[in-house]
This record gives C-alpha cells, structure tokens and sequence, in this order.
C-alpha cells in the first residue's frame, strides 16, 4: 500500500501563490507598458503602488511576515521598472515607503528567529591559514561612492548579476539570461557580454567598462555610470547621472537622459551567434528602430540639448564583436 503524499506546506502554498501572482503581474505589464504614454505610466504606478503599499501593512498587521517578504519583493520589480519614467523626487518617495516595509519585515524575521548561544570556537591553524590565503587572493571593487550607497537599495532584490569586480571579462549566454531581471553594480574596467534576452537590465556604479548585451525584452535603468561603452537593444532606455560614456542603441521608444553629461550616442552593431534567435525571443524582431531620439529631462529648451550628442561615424566601432573585445 502506498503512502499518500504529504500535503504542501503552508509556506510552499504562499510561495506558489507568490510566483503564480507575480507571472500574471508581469504578463499583465508587458502587454500593457509599450502602449502607455509616461503620463499614463506614472498614473497606473501610483494607483498600483497604492493598493500594494495597503496589502503590505494588512498582511504585516495580522503577522504574514513571509507572504508580505514575496510580496514586497514583486513590488521593488515595480519600483524598478518605473525608474524608467517616474520623475525622480517620486521615484525617491516610492523606494523610501518601501524601504520602510523592507526594514520592517527584516525586524519582525529578526524578532521571530531563535536567539543563538554564543559560544567560542577554536580554529585550527591550519583553517586560519587557508582563510587568509582566500582573503589574499580576492581582487575587491574600490569602495563605493555615496551615491552608489544610497540607490543600492533597489537593485538589492535582483538576483541575477554581476557585482564588486575590477579587471573581469564576465560573460553569460543563453537561458540564464532568457527572461530573468539582470543588474550589474560597483564594476570597474570590465568587460560584460550578455547573449541571450533578459527581461531587464539594470546598470549602475560601473567605471571604464564595456558592456554588451543581446535584446533586452522590456527596459534598460542606467545610473551613476563614468567612462563606459553600453551596447544594448530595449523597448525602453534611462540612462541616469552618468557621463563620459559612449551608448550604442536600438530602443523601441524615445531614450530618456537625466543628470547626464557628455554621453553619445549611436546605432546598436552588437554582432554574436544566435543574435537573431533572441530578438524573435524579446518580441523584438522589428529591430533598427530608435538610436538617436533623445530625451533630455534636465533640458527643455527649444535649441538641441548639450548634453548628448551623436558619435560620429568615423569614431564609431563598426561592428561590436563578442570576440573581439
């Protein structure tokens, strides 16, 4: 006779409700976020927010820690994504509300915790040595400037990435990629290559790298990037405090520049195996769209804007290859 299975838990219950609500928030934003105006976006991010920010005081009212955790998390995904066309001081209140419940729930997982006895272990000599060697060996980013301290936070819940390295050549392909958010932060003389389409990326604290990447399938947040060259193709581009940085491009709608400097701009040229196969994957087979419609959100002059500018052809690579860098 057969023993009958166990019934799920009540944690893989709320875990499966989490992932099954997220999958339908995100099918539910990407069908609607190309067609609605940046108005229209903030207007529906504020309404959202709103009946989220709700749900997260009741569920912590009533002590669901770990449902309000699953649930704040697909709400920084949000706050995320609206980093792209949120003016800044409402993007600064957004992530503030939330950085609240944040520091809430780590306070009542905290007080929920079993207190550990605090005991002294001896090491061997041996165990000492081998840590040492480790700490040696490790090649460390430079400290973070405070800039990057302060807007850390919300790229904190991206799990997928590249983080704190100086003088890399990373490079990730293929499924990993397909459909998952992406950031890259503190880097420093890297070189990055992205083949595959992510759902997002997000780019901040970088110095001196190369970064190339495969369509993304909804929307690129660059912040506080200095001396780069990005090559990437999204529906959505911002790019913020940043400059001194070359932007090879191909974005579905208008690129949004913000706090930026000395930045340029030219038509995406990423060249890899497989290239076409992960535009059909991002709903992006029309491709060659938008390379050189700017937005300048500091500047709303009449006259062209100073802060961007096309790179001229002849200082432009002709064709980014994976290969070659």
């Amino acid at each position: 006779m057969s023993a009958t299975p166990a019934p799920p838990s009540a944690i893989e219950n709320i875990s499966r409700r989490d992932a099954e609500r997220k999958t339908e928030v995100e099918r539910r934003r990407r069908e609607d976020e190309v067609d609605l105006a940046p108005g229209e976006q903030a207007d529906r991010f504020g309404a959202t927010f709103g009946t989220e920010t709700a749900a997260l005081e009741a569920l912590l009212l009533r002590g669901a820690v770990e449902e309000a955790a699953g649930r704040a998390s697909a709400l920084q995904d949000l706050v995320n994504q609206a980093a792209l066309y949120l003016p800044a001081y409402c993007l600064r209140q957004a992530q503030g509300s939330l950085d609240s419940f944040l520091a809430r729930i780590r306070a009542k997982r905290d007080e929920a915790a079993p207190k550990k006895k605090f005991a002294f272990k001896a090491r061997s000599k041996k165990e000492a040595a081998v840590e040492k060697d480790a700490t040696d060996d490790k090649v460390e980013a430079p400290p973070a400037t405070d800039g990057q301290h302060k807007r850390s936070t919300k790229f904190d819940l991206v799990q997928c990435g590249f983080h704190d390295l100086v003088g890399q050549k990373l490079t990730e392909r293929g499924d990993r990629l397909s459909g998952t958010d992406w950031a890259l932060g503190n880097l420093s003389g890297c070189t990055v290559a992205l083949l595959g389409s992510p759902s997002t990326l997000h780019i901040t604290g970088v110095r001196d790298c190369v970064v190339l990447c495969g369509p993304v399938a909804t929307s690129v947040f660059l912040d506080d990037c200095k001396g780069c060259k990005v090559v990437v193709a999204c529906r959505q581009f911002r790019a913020h405090r940043s400059e001194d940085t070359d932007f090879y491009v191909d974005v579905a709608s208008k690129a949004i520049i913000e706090d930026c400097v000395r930045v340029r701009f030219a038509p995406y040229n990423l060249s890899y195996p497989g290239l076409d196969g992960h535009f059909k994957d991002a709903r992006m087979e029309g491709h060659g769209q938008t390379w050189n419609g700017i937005n300048d959100f500091n500047w709303l002059a009449d006259v062209p804007s100073p802060n961007w500018s096309m790179i001229p052809e002849d200082e432009r690579v002709p064709t980014w290859n994976v290969d070659a860098v």
